[in-house]
């Protein structure tokens, strides 16, 4: 069973984003020496930056990395089809869309650091280590190789001691910002970014469930948080893809300095978030168990949430989301539980085989449905039989017009990755949540 901890942030270094500095602030000696990894802001970056990924351990025979960055001009792109264009290659207007790639990481032997510097465009990016691993390998094999995380970026996960940890928690995440001229036919992610000051709190919780298991949970607390407030906070319940934990919504996603942000701005009102881990309760086919999920939120979860964190109780004040198996989940949620919530966001979601949706339930049209996906994700369009699925987000949005049941969505020039769900759910909070 898991350690369950209740969490702040954990090290001085979630409290504070990694620095942007100049090149000019150091020596070569100075730069050379650093241990963190660094974004530095330079001219002559395609991007406007430069970020160095440091990783230190003088008697590693080798250390790779393994991140986000992969791109393409949207142009040329299409459902699994990506230039795959390495960060030396961006383009004013290219997209993150394609494999993650691996690369060797190169070492300072006065120093032990190995290093490893790209030119990054705005947003949060994903990454991690692989440290040692036999020799004489191909890049992408990480035999005898162990998985880490930056120990100078340590994520926000439910348990930091733990040693049964999936990809997403084993990865560090790292901001860039967005410069106004070089990427000026980019997006602009600077939402992700981690806000100096008003910030929420970040913490983990665990409720014990009907047959005696744990249904674990992280939660976010707007900046503010008054216990005793006499109107309870609206709740939003947002749940991951597989493989996805607790922690993926708040690492990964980064859904922690979205939210800081857009409640500062006054773009979204003070809410409460939840992210259950849907891990837990796989089905022997290795699909979510959607009824029990659900039991699990509605019945355990969310009264937790009211008797311990004043979230409101009201449906109308409620909403349901989640990316890819998480998506489904949703889905599942607006045509079984559609009393439950008002508002529901499928990211990259699809209808599950496991029940068949009734597009004529009149519920539906008092419903606030909002649909994120990428342009050349898998979960837009059917293309073919799906043991899981059977109908896609194009699918669905057509039945819901031929139903009269209103909708939304934010389509992104991306595949089925984080860079979509990231802006997916900064959209969707901005503009549908609480509206």
């Amino acid at each position: 069973m898991k350690k369950i901890l209740s969490l702040f942030l954990c090290t001085a270094l979630l409290c504070t984003p990694l620095p942007v500095l100049a090149f000019g602030n150091y020596t070569d000696e100075e730069f050379a020496a650093l241990e963190a990894t660094t974004v530095i802001q330079d001219e002559n970056s395609p991007t406007g930056y430069y970020v160095t990924f440091r990783y230190k351990d003088p008697e590693a025979s080798r250390v790779r990395i393994f991140g986000e960055w992969s791109f393409t001009d949207p142009h040329f792109a299409g459902l699994g089809e990506s230039m795959n264009a390495t960060p030396e290659e961006w383009q004013n207007g290219y997209v993150t869309w394609g494999s993650w790639p691996t690369n060797e990481m190169i070492k300072d032997e006065g120093t032990g650091i190995w290093s490893y510097t790209i030119p990054l465009p705005s947003g949060s990016w994903n990454y991690r280590f692989y440290v040692g691993g036999d020799e004489g390998t191909a890049v992408n094999n990480y035999a005898g190789a162990v998985r880490t995380w930056d120990p100078n970026n340590v994520p926000n996960i439910y348990d930091p001691t733990a040693t049964d940890l999936t990809n997403d928690e084993s990865s560090s995440s790292i901001f860039v910002p967005w410069d106004p001229e070089k990427q000026s036919e980019s997006l602009d992610f600077s939402v992700e970014a981690k806000r100096d000051g008003e910030n929420g709190t970040i913490l983990y919780d665990a409720v014990t469930v009907s047959d005696g298991s744990t249904a674990s949970f992280g939660i976010y607390l707007p900046y503010g948080f008054d216990k005793e407030r006499e109107e309870p906070y609206p709740v939003l319940v947002l749940t991951h893809g597989g493989g996805g934990t607790e922690s993926s919504w708040i690492v990964q996603g980064q859904v922690g300095n979205i939210l800081d942000n857009l409640i500062a701005e006054g773009k979204v009102e003070p809410m409460i978030l939840v992210t259950p881990n849907l891990s837990d309760y796989p089905s022997p086919q290795h699909v979510f168990d959607r009824p029990i999920i659900l039991s699990n939120v509605l019945e355990y979860i969310l009264p937790h949430m009211v008797e311990n964190y004043n979230a409101s109780s009201d449906p109308d004040r409620r909403g349901f989301g989640g990316l890819s198996m998480g998506g489904a989940t949703t889905y599942y949620a607006l045509f079984n539980h559609t009393d439950e919530f008002k508002y529901y966001l499928p990211m990259s979601g699809f209808i599950s085989r496991e029940y068949e949706p009734d597009y004529t339930m009149e519920a539906l049209k008092t419903k606030v449905i909002s649909i994120g996906a990428g342009w050349y994700d898998f979960c837009l369009a059917d293309t073919g039989e799906d043991r899981m699925a059977q109908a896609m987000n194009l699918t669905i949005m057509n039945n819901f017009g031929a139903n009269g049941i209103p909708y939304s969505a934010d389509l992104v020039a991306s595949g089925h990755a984080w860079v979509t769900w990231r802006h997916n759910i900064a959209w969707m909070l901005e503009n549908v949540l609480w509206k």
